[in-house]
């Protein structure tokens, strides 16, 4: 196989066995009763499930073909991977509304949104959405910004 779509999709596999393999370790619990591990198992089940399921497919429909290994998916992939590690070093400076607002402009300018108007007005309906209904109605607490939002 000359794609070198698997060597990402196989990361995601070895990612997803090790959620599966700590959240065991950490136990399940039940369905009326979910343990600590019990939402971080299904989530590398599903993501190992979802690689497996590309994995044979990229293996199915393989052509021969001279692909870059650094194409610019996987430099998006590496944008994506760069911008939320900053987030999360920067969340409890900026806050949550600035340094999810930035994130989200990233994300959506290396995930495929042309224009930058649209990323901007995606990223403040996204903040604003997930901030009134995780804000006002659960009422959960979010760290402010240094400007005191």
């Amino acid at each position: 196989m000359v794609k070198k779509e698997w060597i990402l999709t196989f990361a995601m596999l070895l990612i997803g066995v090790f959620f599966i393999i700590e959240s065991l370790r950490l136990g399940l619990g039940g369905f009326h009763r979910p343990g600590v591990g019990f939402l971080s198992f299904y989530s590398g089940l599903i993501l190992s499930c979802v690689a497996l399921g590309s994995l044979f497919k990229t293996f199915l429909t393989a052509k021969r073909e001279d692909e870059k290994l650094f194409g610019r998916s996987v430099l998006n992939v590496a944008t994506m991977f760069m911008a939320l590690v900053a987030y999360i070093l920067l969340f409890r400076v900026l806050g949550y509304l600035i340094s999810t607002f930035l994130l989200l402009i990233i994300l959506f300018k290396a995930g495929g949104f042309r224009r930058w108007i649209f990323a901007l007005v995606a990223s403040l309906l996204v903040v604003s959405a997930t901030y009134v209904v995780f804000s006002s109605w659960l009422n959960m607490r979010f760290p402010k910004s240094f400007l005191g939002f």
